[in-house]
């Protein structure tokens, strides 16, 4: 009988156990111990994940920020991003056993290798700092103490570096010919000195004493040593840990007798332990050591090293497990493992100080109460359905939203269902609210509003009566005691005390017409949170903030204001932060950016997508608790952080034409044949290294920073000769830019052709040329003015000579004059009225007459000298043009000449430079000519083959130094008849053009087109090249208008084009668009002789 009853007890006992541990299961967070509920997660790196190495030594954190790992790969660094592995093979280092990194106070990282001595780096390089005393040598443990650097060998007893020299420590039998593991100097010159097998030997005023387990240590095994604080020595050995009282040691309880590889003390005065079977800490004030539960997320006991960061994050390496960085949470997580029912939380609620109910898919209701998940007891059971929403109103009642039904559980404790049957216009209750005055309403899927207006009665606003919209999403009410209801698709609904409603949709401002919430802060602003953004509603005036601005996703689920300021927009991405008065301010147009801040699994939270749609709660003490994809999280604003510390900035490597360029004193050199240049660069930051963001400029190229983004290289390609700064800052997850941005000088070597004795040995060669064509015309001007003036002389001459004979003809005429006058005397008398009438006429007539004759004498004249003039101009043209075509030739005969007997490169490119000029000259040559030709031509009209004529004018062109394609589409049967030199001018100086403007970026095509329509003829010419503005377009065909710097000639092409066409009586069109085409229409008539 007394059996049955121990076992009824025991049962018992079991039982109430097991409902307890249902009740309040408990939390599996990782959390340090003897320190508060701060959570922490582990990140961790293995070869998968780029490491080098899983089994890693040793870690070290240098004065510039990088996270240095010791391994039997070689030396390992991080960035928080990317890990560079320095090996034998790629980077000429001894070995790639490396026991141990420090550094030293001139921040020379000293490193000890396993058979190959001691090696420093600093600025890029590896140097050996061995000499024959540490040839060969293993090396167990290094400390360095001011400018001295102690060395435990394995096997060959304790040495140090005096910075010039490698000496052997005091010779004593307890450190002779034995592994030293580890070293510690105390301030009063005191040397603790670790063996393998020794025990711990101290030196002190030339005197050694020596501890082994007689003396209380664990073993005589030694592998960590360490003074605290305190100045309390604490000694690691193979079998345990232990301290030293002053006489003797004790060992330390609550750790296992296992292997300390490393004693840790952080800027509290915490102490932690890496050891072979787990990782322990000891607060500063603790007397007892607690091992860290990390078996879920480093799958290792043997920790090889411990370090913690300025941020109290923890480092630690590992014997198989890689590198783990175990980082402080700025969030509280509930999840499944924490004794929820389901991972997705659709809903949560206040439920009295720091107790909340959660609403779970499964019908489920958690209760998190004092930081333990338990359940919500209910005496009604729910379907296994989503709890799509929960409200405590003020009086203690609990209203239940499910999918399928509705609960009222009232304070008394009785408990009620509600579904369509007993006065539900639709079974799906999305959300509840109450209102100022205390009345309870609900919104449903399909049922549109529903007001509480007694037990079992319900007032339904929908779209019969009142609303556009049966689908509600979001109810609130703002300080005037308006309601705000938002739909799914037919906006914002604010029923006013009146009992009017005004329809607020995407037309009236609205980002998109699916509200999600709204808010009304304390200034009457209405924030409504929509799929398209958020919308700031003030005055009936609407401003939308989108993604387009910098916010993670266009769709927040929720809008909440904290006590400092800041608000919180759950997010599918995760969380996002951001400060209400630089919302405004924004929206105000008082500043150009918003700085958004979102948190994620970087942060801290276990899955970053919050539940969609769903409404977050803050608490009484203004922690936020936001329902998400896996469980809840709590936000405590107060508690979260800034980071006020830019990252530190680098330039890792620059590479031109992809080799690999040596950086000295800041300054890098290029030579002038440098295409493309790769500048690396990285920002450090441990926290969040994937949010850091980039910008860089390089100056006399960049006029203003660029913005790279999470990008960590920068590109140019065929820089200009000259001297270039290129400076790059970084900025952190709290937007805290870098103001000491890192540069480095780049200076582009010129080419030969670019420096200035190129320049002024063309100009004089130049100078010379013209100098020479201007005394040849000179000479010819000359030798043709002498001609004219023996010809004028003649032909004055005889002028004169007829001058005579005219001058005797006038004399003649004067005599007969006076007796005509005679004789007009007589009839005057006769005749006296009608000869003073006469007289009068005859006296006006003749002035008349005089003056007639008199300007178009003048008139004559000016022609005869502008027809001279012309017919002179038009000969020296054509002469000048033909004369200084052999001086061309002769020219481009001496070039071929020189570029045949020389072999230099630079003489080459020099000869090739007058080889141009010379065509050029040719080219001026040839459209003088040209216009000779259309200005002394007769029209001749002939057959016109235009394949053959394109073909022969293609030909004629010097394309030796241009790529093209050439397209014709001519009509099938082109049959005319005009003049083929007209057309053949026409058609080279319009591909000539072509060709000059050409776009360097792209292949040059260039069409040609020929349609015969009844009795005209429409040639086009278009080609891809750079176009022509609209500005310019009507003075590209006046004489010597140049339209573009990049031409060669003097403006005559298009000119000659025009004069062509007027000559053929047709018109030139033009049509462009810079940087894509240009196409010139030629339209003239063609003669149809049969």
């Amino acid at each position: 009988m007394k059996f049955l009853q121990i076992q009824l007890i025991f049962f018992v006992a079991i039982l109430i156990a097991g409902i307890a541990n249902d009740i309040f299961g408990q939390p599996k967070r990782l959390v340090i111990p003897g320190g508060d509920t701060q959570q922490y997660y582990v990140e961790r790196w293995t070869t998968d994940d780029g490491l080098p190495a899983n089994t890693l030594l040793r870690i070290h954190k240098s004065e510039k920020g990088y996270i240095w790992l010791s391994s039997f790969d070689g030396v390992i660094k991080f960035d928080g991003i990317q890990f560079t592995n320095y090996t034998r093979a790629n980077d000429n280092i001894p070995s790639n056993a490396i026991s141990q990194i420090e550094e030293d106070s001139n921040n020379k990282l000293w490193i000890s290798t396993y058979g190959d001595g001691i090696m420093s780096y600093q600025n890029g390089e590896f140097i050996s700092e061995n000499d024959e005393n540490m040839k060969n040598q293993s090396i167990q443990t290094m400390v360095i103490d001011n400018d001295r650097i102690w060395i435990g060998t394995r096997g060959n007893g304790l040495y140090y570096h005096t910075g010039k020299e490698i000496n052997k420590f005091k010779h004593h039998p307890a450190i002779e010919n034995i592994t030293i593991s580890a070293i510690s100097i105390v301030a009063d010159g005191t040397i603790w000195i670790g063996t393998e097998g020794n025990g711990l030997v101290s030196y002190h005023n030339e005197q050694f004493q020596i501890f082994t387990t007689k003396d209380g240590l664990p073993g005589n095994k030694i592998f960590s040593i360490h003074i605290d604080q305190n100045g309390k020595l604490w000694v690691g050995t193979d079998l345990g840990l232990c301290w030293f009282n002053g006489k003797n040691f004790e060992p330390v309880a609550g750790i296992d007798p296992c292997l300390i590889n490393t004693i840790f003390e952080d800027k509290k005065g915490n102490l932690w332990l890496a050891t072979d079977c787990g990782l322990y800490r000891k607060t500063r004030d603790a007397n007892k050591w607690a091992q860290l539960a990390l078996a879920d997320v480093i799958p290792s006991d043997f920790f090889t090293d411990v370090l913690v960061d300025d941020n109290e994050n923890i480092w630690v390496t590992t014997y198989h497990a890689g590198l783990a960085h175990i980082k402080k949470s700025k969030f509280t997580n509930y999840t499944v493992r924490d004794g929820l029912a389901t991972k997705a939380i659709s809903s949560i609620a206040a439920y009295g100080d720091n107790r909340f109910l959660v609403g779970t898919n499964n019908g489920t209701i958690n209760l998190i109460e004092h930081d333990r998940v338990g359940e919500f007891k209910l005496n009604t059971p729910l379907p296994d359905t989503r709890i799509r929403s929960i409200l405590r109103d003020s009086k203690g009642n609990i209203w239940i939203g499910t999918s399928v039904g509705m609960l009222l559980k009232k304070r008394s404790g009785s408990e009620k269902w509600y579904t369509t049957e007993n006065g539900l216009p639709d079974a799906e209750v999305r959300l509840f609210f109450e209102d100022s005055n205390h009345n309870i309403w609900f919104g449903t899927r399909a049922g549109g509003l529903v007001k509480v207006i007694g037990e079992n009665k319900f007032e339904i606003y929908d779209k019969s009566n009142l609303l556009n919209s049966d689908f509600i999403m979001s109810i609130q009410e703002d300080r005037y005691g308006n309601l705000l209801v938002g739909t799914n698709e037919s906006g914002l609904n604010i029923i006013k005390r009146d009992g009017t409603v005004k329809y607020i949709t995407k037309e009236d401002g609205l980002a998109s017409n699916l509200i999600f919430n709204t808010y009304t802060d304390q200034d009457g602003v209405t924030w409504v949170v929509t799929n398209g953004g958020i919308c700031r509603m003030v005055d009936g005036k609407f401003f939308n903030i989108t993604a387009a601005h910098g916010l993670a996703t266009d769709a927040p689920f929720d809008f909440l204001e904290d006590a400092y300021g800041d608000v919180w927009l759950p997010t599918s991405k995760g969380v996002v932060k951001a400060g209400k008065k630089e919302l405004n301010d924004f929206a105000d147009g008082t500043i150009d950016n918003i700085n958004f801040r979102l948190f994620d699994k970087q942060d801290g939270l276990e899955v970053a997508e919050c539940t969609g749609a769903a409404k977050s709660v803050i608490a009484g003490d203004g922690s936020i608790w936001v329902p998400a994809l896996n469980g809840v999280f709590m936000i405590s604003p107060q508690e979260i952080g800034y980071n006020e510390i830019p990252p530190p900035v680098f330039i890792t490597s620059l590479t031109a034409d992809g080799r690999k360029m040596h950086v000295k004193n800041d300054t890098l050199r290029l030579d002038a044949n440098v295409n493309r240049i790769i500048i690396d660069y990285e920002a450090l930051n441990y926290i969040s290294p994937a949010k850091v963001r980039y910008k860089f400029m390089l100056s006399n190229f960049d006029k203003t920073w660029i913005k790279a983004g999470h990008e960590r290289s920068a590109q140019y390609t065929n820089l200009q000769h000259g001297t270039y700064t290129f400076k790059v800052t970084a900025t952190n997850e709290d937007g805290i830019w870098n103001e000491n941005p890192a540069s480095v000088t780049i200076i582009v070597s010129p080419h030969f052709y670019e420096t200035p004795l190129f320049y002024l040995v063309t100009a004089i060669v130049t100078t010379l040329l013209i100098l020479a064509a201007f005394r040849l015309s000179v000479h010819r001007v000359n030798r043709r003015n002498k001609t004219l003036t023996s010809l004028v002389e003649e032909q004055t001459s005889e002028l004169m000579e007829i001058n005579r004979v005219l001058e005797e003809q006038k004399e003649e005429l004067l005599l007969q004059h006076d007796l005509l006058a005679q004789k007009n005397l007589e009839l005057e008398k006769a005749h006296t009225e009608i000869t003073s009438v006469n007289e009068k006429l005859t006296k006006v007539n003749s002035q008349l007459e005089d003056k007639v004759e008199e300007r178009t004498k003048d008139l004559r004249s000016t022609l005869d000298k502008l027809r001279s003039s012309n017919e002179e101009l038009d000969t020296f043209i054509y002469r000048a043009s033909h004369d200084l075509k052999g001086p061309t030739a002769s020219l481009l005969g001496l070039t071929m000449l020189g570029k045949a007997i020389s072999n230099d490169h630079r003489y080459l490119e020099f000869f090739d430079r007058i080889e141009d000029t010379a065509y050029n000259m040719n080219g001026i040559l040839a459209k003088l000519l040209s216009m000779h030709v259309i200005l002394k031509t007769t029209v001749s009209y002939v057959p016109i083959n235009m394949e053959l004529l394109l073909s022969d004018v293609k030909s004629s062109l010097n394309t030796s130094k241009v790529r093209f394609t050439l397209q014709s589409e001519f009509d099938t049967s082109p049959t005319f008849y005009s003049d083929i030199t007209l057309l053949t001018i026409i058609l080279k100086n319009l591909l000539e053009n072509s060709l000059i403007f050409r776009n360097p970026s792209k292949e040059l095509v260039i069409r040609v087109g020929v349609e015969k329509r009844e009795s005209m003829i429409y040639l086009s010419v278009e080609d891809n090249g750079e176009g022509i503005e609209d500005s310019i377009k009507d003075k590209i065909f006046d004489l010597f208008y140049r339209g573009s710097q990049k031409s060669k000639g003097n403006g005559l092409g298009l000119y000659l084009v025009k004069k062509s066409v007027e000559k053929l009586n047709g018109k030139a069109e033009i049509s462009s668009e810079p940087g894509k085409y240009t196409k010139i229409n030629i339209i003239f008539p063609a003669k149809d002789i049969s």
